[in-house]
Order: C-alpha cells, then sequence, then structure tokens
C-alpha cells in the first residue's frame, strides 16, 4: 500500500473506531436521493461489511440509500441487494471491503478516483478464523432482533467490528505478523471475493489487479492449494448461485446479469451446459 500519503490518515481513522453501524432493517440516516440508473446494485449468497474510512458517497441497501460518510459500517447479509461498482459522481473515497463466509474473513482496501474509478486495491489482508467466526455468531443473534436500531447493532457487533479495525491498524503498522491465512498466501482472500460476487468480472486480468499479484502466480497457487483451477472455482460458484437463486424466485434475466453474462441467452446457452443434471 502507499504509506507515504495514506498511512497516518488510515490509521486516525481506524483509532477512532466504528461510528454509525447500518443494516437492511435500520432506520440509520438515511438520505434524500432516490434510487437512479446512476446506481449498480448486486446481491449474493456471502456476507459483505463496507467501512468508510474517507471520504462522501452514497449507498444503496436493501431498496435504501444511506449517507456513506467517514467511519460508518455497513452490514450486507446473504441475499440483500446492495450497491455495487462506484457512480460517476464518486471520488476520493478509501474504502475498506470486508467478505466473510463460513470458512474465511478477508478485506481488501480500496482507493476510488475521478470518474468513480478504482485505483486499486491499496492493501488485503485474511484474518485469523477465530475472529470471522465470532462476527457471525454476533451476526447470527443480531438477525433474531428486529427492527435493527442503531442501539441493538452497537449492543451485539460494536466491539466486535472495533476489534477487526485494530487487527487492520496493528497490520499496517508492522506490529502484528502475518496470520496462518495470510502466510498461505492470497488464495484464501480469491476465493471468498469470487464467492461474494458471484463469479462475476473475475477474468485473471481482474483478479491481478485487484491482489497485485501476477495472474500466473495467482493461478498456479491457487491450483496448489485447491487442486482446483480458478476458472473451474469459477464455474462452481456461478452454479451454486444459480440453483439458489433460481429456488428462491429470480428470473432467468435477473440471474443472467448477477452472473454477469452479456445476455439471457448466453446465460441460456452456459444453463444448458452445466446445469442439466
Amino acid at each position: 500500500m502507499d504509506t507515504t500519503f495514506f498511512r497516518q490518515q488510515i490509521l486516525e481513522r481506524l483509532h477512532s473506531g466504528t461510528g454509525k453501524i447500518i443494516a437492511s432493517l435500520s432506520a440509520g440516516e438515511l438520505s434524500g436521493n432516490a434510487v437512479d440508473s446512476s446506481f449498480h446494485e448486486h446481491l449474493h449468497p456471502g456476507r459483505e461489511l463496507l467501512f468508510v474510512v474517507s471520504g462522501v458517497s452514497l449507498f444503496t441497501l436493501d431498496g435504501r440509500i444511506y449517507d456513506a460518510v467517514p467511519g460508518t459500517f455497513f452490514l450486507i447479509d446473504q441475499w440483500e441487494k446492495h450497491s455495487f461498482y462506484y457512480r460517476r459522481c464518486d471520488k476520493e473515497l478509501l474504502h475498506l471491503w470486508f467478505y466473510s463466509n463460513n470458512e474465511d474473513l478477508s478485506c481488501r482496501l480500496l482507493r476510488i478516483q475521478q470518474g468513480g474509478q478504482v485505483e486499486g486495491t491499496l492493501m488485503t489482508m485474511v484474518f485469523e478464523r477465530l475472529l470471522g467466526q465470532l462476527l457471525n455468531r454476533r451476526w447470527d443473534l443480531l438477525k433474531k432482533k428486529a427492527p435493527c436500531v442503531e442501539e441493538t447493532c452497537s449492543q451485539f457487533l460494536r466491539l466486535s467490528l472495533n476489534l477487526l479495525l485494530e487487527e487492520i491498524s496493528l497490520y499496517i503498522s508492522g506490529h502484528l505478523p502475518e496470520s496462518n491465512e495470510n502466510r498461505e498466501g492470497i488464495v484464501p482472500f480469491l476465493k471468498t471475493y469470487i464467492r461474494n460476487v458471484n463469479g462475476r468480472d473475475c477474468s485473471l486480468e481482474r483478479l491481478e489487479k485487484l491482489s497485485g499479484y501476477s495472474r500466473f502466480y495467482l493461478a498456479r497457487s491457487f491450483k496448489q492449494q485447491t487442486s482446483s483451477t480458478i476458472g473451474q472455482y469459477i464455474n462452481d460458484i456461478r452454479k451454486h448461485f444459480a440453483q439458489e437463486a433460481k429456488r428462491r424466485g429470480h428470473t432467468q434475466k435477473e440471474i443472467a446479469q448477477e452472473l454477469g453474462f452479456s445476455s439471457p441467452a448466453a446465460y441460456w446457452l452456459w444453463q444448458k451446459k452445466n446445469l442439466s443434471c
């Protein structure tokens, strides 16, 4: 990461801890804006979190628009529609994205420049699995409480979220040695990322840019650690999403869009080949 320019700004925000916590049932700080064609949204079977480090923008979650200001944590549960990509009016943002599933919890730090362009991944980190398990257990408890008011979110998750920010702060500062998961390389991050974007836009060129590693290193490491190619893994993730989305009543057009197919016809051909059984 670019420690000369961003390091102090990032550390100051992390040390300040979690501000507002917004989940799908939050009354939250609703924006006065309406969803329009400038917003791109998607959903997936995994959980995600977004922590705003710096910059001000808008974020959609479950059909609502919120102000995304520094210190805000957005909790994106499984199959909840939310913002995907950035808008042309977005600029000068630093966002921490967390990707969670039953196995791994990882994060990446993004810098968003003029025109909503993602400059690249400034940092990736894979957390110890105990932290991911703690977060998911608390999140499951939170889901049993409705409505998800700020006080309830804080009660169940603030300490866990602050712990994640503290781990990242120590990692950036060089005080925290790499975990076993990080020593295994970038593969756990890739697996979680691919799951949470439904295999969409996951070409080797794209993954190379996101991770900072060459495509040749990524392909070799992935094969060594999983006995599967990245392409095979992406296809398996797509099949799982398509089957579950169909069971939940999503149309073929919606599924095609979520998986990144150019048209429902292209998705139909893929479906005929991969979901015939």
